[in-house]
């Protein structure tokens, strides 16, 4: 067997953490001038009006509608699963009211209500959220109304800005179930109808 005598001296091209810090200085403010040189080409170029800002915040919603459906089959399970105060439900809880928030808040850009929006599709005027976008919101709803009681029965705390977020997002809830119970698709396609 033949012993190796290593020392844990530096090699002289070795990379430091100060010469990482530096080349990532360097980056940076090479980055900050690539901007700062094509800020005049950008601003004589383009120009933002009202109505670029209108078309950004319909899309916008109809990207938070597509958010809300590809949660729909997990608030489902959730709804299902949900038994007891846990951290998980907590944090599943926090996302719903968010999701919510989030599209009022964009129907608000837009100068519109979703309380509004399903009127008109109540009535079966043309709306901005669809039939999938209604029934994740119902689901949504369900499980935020499910896990609330939930925790109110086991004394459990609900923060401040939960309550409020949760308010929100159920006070249409009503109206978003009458629409539901009114609507019939294909191969029972409306998973809220579900829900008991």
């Amino acid at each position: 067997m033949i012993a190796c005598s290593q020392k844990n001296t530096p090699k002289a091209n070795t990379i430091t953490e100060k010469d990482v810090t530096k080349a990532s200085e360097a980056s940076l403010y090479e980055q900050f001038n690539r901007l700062y040189y094509t800020k005049f080409l950008y601003k004589s170029a383009y120009t933002i009006t009202e109505e670029d800002v209108a078309q950004d915040s319909e899309i916008s919603l109809y990207e938070q509608f597509k958010r809300l459906y590809y949660t729909k089959f997990f608030y489902k399970s959730a709804y299902h699963e949900a038994n007891k105060v846990t951290e998980t439900n907590d944090q599943l809880l926090n996302y719903a009211t968010f999701l919510i928030h989030a599209i009022n808040t964009t129907y608000d850009s837009l100068n519109l209500k979703l309380s509004d929006d399903l009127d008109l599709m109540a009535a079966g005027k043309k709306s901005k959220i669809s039939i999938d976008a209604l029934d994740s919101l119902c689901v949504n709803n369900k499980y935020i109304e499910k896990y609330l009681q939930i925790k109110e029965k086991s004394g459990s705390k609900v923060s401040t800005e939960a309550k409020k977020l949760s308010k929100e997002a159920l006070v249409l809830q009503p109206k978003v179930e009458k629409i539901i119970m009114r609507t019939d698709l294909p191969l029972n396609d409306i998973e809220c109808k579900k829900l008991k």
